[in-house]
């Protein structure tokens, strides 16, 4: 179950956008004197196909004005909605009416809080406990948030970790955008450190952005014990270095992890942490999906290695443009970095995608490995994209028609039919 729920989040979270906007174009235009809003108050089948994709997602945009209506979510979203997201630059007025109705849906499973919705509602960012309405709608979130599943919070800091964590009991999807303006500087991390540690249903943890000294903490011989006993899948974003606090909190999910990746500014320590690390590197026996994001040049070949004694299968890896031995798309970059994955992971790994990033457009290598199997599923716990198989490399390129051609085109099949 859980795992069918993890296949179709990602799904879900990236054509949510486009369906939205959509749908909200059709209850504003006429289909030949019959609207959408129409079809959906005398249609049954038209309810039975859309509703369930319409109200699926509730932003706290306009959400009183919301397709069709905000007054038919009661009726409609009780058994449909499944995420709510409540963003930034929205009116106080619309945080409120979205919060007020959480209540009512019983199949929610994801809630986004962004930085101005978290202060405008609870005072997010208070030590003390808020009073007057901040103080109930934190209590309304109490009421609802042991249902809630996944979480993501958007620039949240240290305090409201502290107070916002504990009330979601049933956590197993948590997306941290750690906040860079603290109110009043660096804060105490312990409490935020214990709260963290004591999510014992977590399954699928990304952290980003100003993340180092929470990863200090966490990684710390005084550290407090973790309680991830399943935790499966973990991102960190935007780090500045590999370093040796950021290895040893990988290696606390030596045994559960099956999905990891790593977006890093420098990665050079990492050569410091094989040469000082005396212990035989750390097999990560569950490890499937690996990606490494490396923004600065550097050789990331140390980086790779650390998990070469995982069964890996399916590995990416981006590196800066300058790997690049000529920017003509006639020229593939080179094969040296290729070579090294494949005599660092010469067994199990079925896919590869290298990408290159550069201010210029650069080629992106997709392969696969072996023998050609049937295409699966994305594994459910995935932080990024998986790259379907192909039978060989290649290099993308873009071509463009132009009248001329397309005339020389025309001419010379005309000649061939004159021939004939």
């Amino acid at each position: 179950m859980a795992r069918d729920q993890d296949a179709t989040y990602k799904w879900r979270e990236k054509w949510d956008e486009d369906f939205q906007a959509a749908a909200a174009s059709w209850s504003e235009n006429e289909w030949h004197g019959k609207s959408a809003q129409a079809l959906a108050l005398v249609d049954r089948a038209w309810n039975s196909v859309v509703m369930p994709l319409v109200f699926e997602t509730i932003e706290s945009t306009g959400c009183r004005d919301k397709v069709f209506g905000f007054h038919l979510v009661p009726k409609y979203g009780v058994r449909f909605v499944k995420r709510v997201i409540f963003g930034h630059d929205d009116q106080e007025e619309d945080w409120q009416s979205l919060l007020g109705a959480l209540h009512s849906f019983a199949n929610l499973e994801h809630a986004t809080f962004s930085y101005d919705a978290g202060m405008a509602l609870f005072e997010a960012e208070a030590k003390a406990e808020p009073e007057g309405d901040q103080a109930m709608f934190r209590e309304a979130l109490r009421r609802v948030a042991p249902s809630i599943r996944s979480l993501q919070l958007r620039y949240m800091g240290a305090h409201a970790i502290v107070w916002m964590i504990p009330f979601f009991t049933n956590l197993r999807r948590l997306e941290w955008t750690v906040s860079e303006d603290e109110p009043e500087g660096i804060p105490d991390l312990r409490p935020v450190v214990y709260n963290l540690a004591h999510c014992s249903t977590l399954e699928h943890l990304s952290l980003g952005e100003d993340v180092e000294s929470l990863l200090a903490h966490l990684a710390g011989e005084d550290a407090e014990p973790f309680s991830w006993p399943s935790l499966r899948s973990l991102e960190l974003k935007d780090i500045t270095f590999f370093d040796m606090d950021l290895w040893k909190f990988i290696q606390r999910f030596e045994e559960s992890l099956e999905v990891l990746s790593i977006g890093v500014a420098q990665g050079y320590l990492a050569e410091d942490i094989i040469e000082d690390t005396e212990t035989p590197l750390p097999a990560f026996s569950n490890l499937r999906r690996l990606k490494v994001k490396v923004l600065r040049p550097c050789n990331i070949v140390p980086i790779l290695k650390l998990f070469s004694l995982s069964p890996l299968r399916h590995l990416v890896v981006s590196v800066p443009g300058n790997s690049i031995e000529s920017s003509s798309w006639s020229s593939p970059p080179s094969t040296a970095l290729l070579e090294n994955i494949l005599r660092l992971f010469p067994t199990h790994l079925q896919s590869i995608r290298l990408e290159f990033i550069s201010t210029m457009l650069a080629p992106t290598i997709s392969m696969s490995l072996g023998r050609p199997s049937p295409p699966s599923p994305p594994l459910a716990t995935s932080p990024f994209p998986s790259t379907p198989p192909t039978t060989s490399s290649s290099t993308a390129r873009n071509t463009t028609a132009t009248p001329e051609l397309d005339e020389s085109r025309r001419r010379g099949a005309a000649t061939e039919r004159t021939r004939c």
